[in-house]
């Protein structure tokens, strides 16, 4: 089975910076379609109709931070759940000392040497959490004995499952922002090519009309780039960029690891990006600028990066272009 290809912004720019641009290339180009037309006839309906169709197909459209923001919040419910979780398993296993001091075989039954093991795992803390819970209803009488009723031996149970429920909505929503993001930068990478189209004749047809050769100069190319290679171990925060940036200036990020990883602005090294921030799906490029990582002000001195898998180290690659 052939995998699906990996999309990626071919444009620097801001959704809403692109869009507007392109609303105006249009507007040149509505008044400039004779010549247009006279130099390559392909300019004719439907292309400008076409044209203007694609960029007005956004207008209203909620932007993929949407998706983004839910996504986040599921993030930090999982990981609630993960710590009541593990404050449930500590309660149990205090319990269970009790009612079997110094019996390390019962100890291990409850999961007392795979703990440290399978707590950091989603996963795999759901089916530790089912296995104690199971392991709780066949030593209930002892448990009763020292205080642990069946009411607190069920709540074991209810731990498990919420984690199992929220940990599916997480996943749940990290395949609905996949498939978003990819019809989203798909249509933007086409609104961008025909722009270019559009320039790149636009300043044939005038080149020896200043005035309209500037309506379709574009935007300045890079003059150099810088990268910036790095790793996120799980669950953890690393500084990709410190001071000398701002809203305007550009990156291309690449997620070169296996993880999702969250990229935000923020006002120091340990600061945890924010949901204002960008999710890059493994093996996900976004071209953008240091603005559409956050509410950009100068107290933001700091790019970090939040690696949200608590299983594996992530990987990422920051070209600047100055």
């Amino acid at each position: 089975m052939q995998l699906p290809e990996d999309i990626s912004r071919d444009f620097g720019l801001s959704d809403a910076n692109l869009l507007f641009k392109a609303s105006l290339v249009h507007a040149f180009l509505m008044e400039d379609l004779a010549d247009f037309i006279a130099f390559d006839p392909t300019f004719e309906d439907p292309f400008a109709a076409d044209f203007l169709a694609s960029i007005k197909a956004f207008e209203g459209k909620p932007s993929d931070r949407v998706i983004m923001y839910e996504q986040a919040e599921s993030t930090n419910t999982v990981e609630a759940s993960m710590s009541k979780g593990r404050q449930g398993y500590r309660f149990l296993m205090f319990f269970v000392a009790k009612a079997f001091p110094n019996d390390k075989a019962v100890w291990n039954e409850f999961g007392f040497t795979d703990y440290r093991r399978n707590n950091k795992s989603q996963t795999g803390f759901f089916n530790f959490l089912k296995q104690a819970h199971q392991t709780a209803v066949k030593y209930e009488a002892e448990l009763n004995a020292v205080g642990f009723d069946n009411v607190r031996i069920a709540e074991v149970k209810t731990l498990a499952d919420n984690l199992l429920t929220n940990d599916l909505k997480q996943e749940e929503l990290k395949g609905a922002r996949s498939v978003s993001a990819r019809k989203r930068i798909k249509g933007l990478n086409e609104i961008w090519a025909n722009m270019r189209l559009i320039r790149r004749a636009g300043k044939l047809i005038y080149a020896d009309n200043y005035g309209k050769y500037q309506r379709y100069k574009g935007e300045k190319q890079a003059s150099s780039k810088r990268h910036i290679t790095g790793k996120v171990l799980p669950s953890s925060i690393a500084n990709v960029v410190k001071n000398k940036f701002t809203a305007e200036t550009a990156f291309k990020l690449h997620n070169t690891g296996t993880t999702q990883l969250l990229f935000g602005l923020c006002k120091n090294i340990t600061q945890v990006p924010g949901v204002s921030g960008i999710i890059l799906d493994a093996g996900a490029e976004q071209n953008l600028t240091a603005g559409m990582l956050g509410n950009y002000d100068k107290s933001h001195t700091f790019i970090n990066v939040l690696n949200l898998s608590d299983e594996a180290t992530g990987n990422f690659v920051l070209t600047r272009v100055r």
